[in-house]
């Protein structure tokens, strides 16, 4: 009966100390509506689910589908199909944006639903997926392709329990470390820095369930963005921390793992050496990234570092040098660096716009127009895309290396700009 849906709905709502209001708000219900649910009126079929998907995403150990299964039978057999074209339009909508197509769709839903176990079908499925988000992330904005990919991960969750086999595991796990590394990036990107470390530290401990030394590493590395001072213009961060995370995670990555990945932690520790003014290590990394990008030339990478390339390394470069300081080299680095990057690579070209123009800035009053027109650029690309964290390296660099200019034209145009696409810290 309705009437049990709804005192199932009180009772864990009351134990788990969600006000009316909060579950309310979030199932896009009046709050009266609410309170005769509760009472034991029958609710709509949109409403039932809607509270059942926000409660079970406020209480982990509640599974929507039982909360719906509380629901009189004639409702619950229609929430039921509605949870299953749900299941089957996402799985088509995943395999479209991601540029897969799904070999057996009807077996990865029943999967995704509990009804069979994991297979290395299933699985090949997944992963594909999972390397076509992982091109989205590079070309879309966060907050388009965050909700895809936790739904890529809830569905990659659910299969773990059923997984027994042990080496169909270790992958499940593998793509669930990965995944949830993505899931970390567009957290970051969007600024929501517990969300990101959370993710980060589920996939650190899913890659060392699998026991996968290099996607311990690929976690690690994400993870230092959180103490890192390059998103706040060189200031404030803990480049000391970050850097004794990165030589751990060289230590469990191992001398004959992917060479891109070994470019892409040197390139990173470069940047906390050269934040720290440390010259010399910062060289010293650059030309190990160097050294392992070459070695890759030929190889093909999955996943997050398939766009690695020689444009993502002068990037890297042309940053520290203007980190150290030497804004001349950091210029001409980044200006040849700049017609490399294609216009889809949102993240990168934000990037390089951003660092371009911190360099500019070093060059006192005559460098203003310059670098206020290339921070300018970047935010044509942050504003829109919502890349938040983008959007607030922008102001950091407007904020530190730009205040004596306050009165130039060119800075208060910028400022109206910024003003436009304000976003909370």
């Amino acid at each position: 009966m309705g009437s049990e849906f709804g005192r199932t709905v009180r009772k864990l709502r009351e134990q788990h100390g969600v006000s009316q209001q909060v579950l309310a708000d979030l199932a896009g219900i009046s709050r009266r509506w609410l309170v005769e649910i509760e009472a034991g009126t029958e609710p709509k079929l949109p409403h039932a689910i809607r509270l059942a998907e926000e409660l079970a995403a406020l209480v982990p150990e509640v599974q929507a589908t039982d909360l719906l299964a509380s629901c009189s039978a004639h409702l619950a057999r229609r929430a039921d199909i509605m949870t299953k074209v749900k299941r089957r339009r996402f799985i088509k909508y995943l395999s479209a944006v991601s540029g897969v197509a799904v070999i057996d769709g009807e077996r990865l839903e029943s999967v995704l639903a509990g009804l069979g176990p994991p297979d290395d079908r299933a699985i090949d499925d997944l992963e594909a997926i999972s390397r076509g988000l992982v091109d989205e992330y590079w070309t879309r904005g966060p907050i388009t392709v965050f909700p895809m990919v936790q739904g890529h991960l809830d569905g990659l969750r659910s299969m773990l329990a059923s997984a027994e086999r042990t080496e169909l595991r270790r992958r499940l796990l593998r793509v669930l470390s990965e995944t949830a590394t993505l899931s970390g990036w567009l957290a970051f990107r969007l600024q929501a820095r517990r969300d990101a470390e959370d993710f980060w530290a589920l996939a650190t401990a899913w890659a060392d369930e699998a026991g996968d030394g290099p996607l311990r590493a690929y976690a690690l590395i994400a993870r230092t963005n959180l103490l890192s001072a390059t998103w706040r213009d060189g200031e404030g961060g803990n480049a000391v921390a970050a850097i004794a995370l990165l030589d751990a995670a060289a230590s469990v990555m191992g001398p004959h793992s992917s060479p891109l990945r070994r470019a892409w932690l040197y390139a990173r520790r470069a940047e906390e050496h050269a934040i720290r003014g440390v010259r010399r290590a910062c060289e010293t990394d650059l030309e190990r990234a160097a050294r392992a990008l070459a070695e890759a030339e030929g190889c093909v990478e999955d996943g997050f570092l398939r766009s690695w390339d020689q444009a993502q390394l002068a990037g890297y470069r042309g940053n520290c040098a203007q980190l150290l300081g030497r804004w001349q080299e950091a210029i001409s680095i980044l200006d040849e660096t700049l017609p490399n990057i294609p216009p889809t690579m949102l993240n990168q070209r934000a990037a390089v716009l951003t660092n371009l123009a911190a360099a500019h800035s070093q060059e006192g009053q005559d460098g203003v127009e310059q670098a206020c027109g290339l921070l300018r650029q970047a935010l044509d690309i942050a504003g829109p895309a919502r890349l938040v964290a983008a959007q607030q390296r922008i102001a950091g660099v407007r904020q530190r290396r730009l205040r004596p200019f306050t009165r130039m034209p060119a800075v208060q145009q910028l400022d109206e700009q910024l003003r436009s696409w304000t976003t909370p810290s």
